[in-house]
């Protein structure tokens, strides 16, 4: 586990020289990287191996406000997170952690000389507190983006800075205790949205145009990871999902 945690560092090091947002790579030990972007934000972006008590995780979201960064946390896939399609019921650190993130958070997978990262989604079944786990494509640029996420919600209440991959910041929004219908649905198609890395407000031939992309990214006959077929399950089932909303 420790190897993987060093490893998964070293990729996400060597992955940040490359982007253009990044300034500086400031600090890193076998845990943490310290980003300095180019946009005078910082961002520390944690890996995790093992289950943190709550008060811990609220520790290192308060240490890394007093040092001016935002938080980005890297989790260990299979060992903190189930597989894909798997449903599970999440600690309450994992659970806290999806809802300040807008129900994503990130994973991290080392597999022989490879290493990937994912996003998650949790998507909740109706009367169950279990969730059924959905991982989405590999990140293939660490572009860093940062934003502040303002939650009322105890014990999660308050502002927390936090950093993302994708190259829009987070919009999150208090959930309207009596959403309109059409407010619903999207919530309930935003995992499969999320899945493939479109905007809720995309028209669907961006969206067939992203599906075709990612099918011949990650279609077990042109790719070779151990993870392809279950990937490519759950990019299928996101366009079905998505295809009947629009009467495709």
């Amino acid at each position: 586990m420790r190897l993987d945690t060093h490893t998964a560092r070293i990729f996400v090091v060597n992955q940040l020289e490359k982007a253009r947002i990044v300034k500086d790579i400031r600090f890193e030990d076998e845990d943490c990287v310290f980003v300095d972007l180019t946009n005078g934000e910082s961002v520390n972006i944690h890996l995790y191996g093992r289950h943190l008590p709550m008060p811990e995780l609220f520790d290192i979201f308060a240490v890394d406000n007093r040092m001016n960064a935002h938080t980005l946390p890297l989790l260990l896939c299979h060992w903190l997170i189930p597989e894909h399609g798997d449903t599970y019921e999440p600690p309450e650190w994992i659970d806290s952690l999806h809802t300040i993130f807008s129900n994503r958070i990130y994973t991290y997978e080392v597999d022989g000389p490879d290493t990937f990262i994912y996003p998650v989604n949790f998507e909740r079944q109706r009367k169950s507190p279990e969730r059924i786990v959905r991982y989405g494509p590999a990140i293939k640029n660490l572009n860093l983006s940062c934003s502040t996420v303002n939650l009322n919600q105890i014990p999660l209440t308050g502002a927390w800075k936090i950093a993302d991959f994708q190259e829009q910041a987070f919009q999150h929004e208090a959930p309207n205790p009596e959403p309109e219908p059409m407010q619903t649905y999207n919530a309930v198609l935003l995992p499969y949205y999320r899945i493939l890395d479109v905007d809720i407000t995309a028209n669907f031939d961006d969206i067939k145009k992203k599906y075709r992309e990612l099918a011949r990214l990650y279609h077990p006959d042109l790719n070779k990871s151990r993870h392809a077929t279950e990937l490519m399950q759950s990019i299928n089932e996101a366009y079905r999902k998505i295809a009947a909303h629009f009467g495709g």
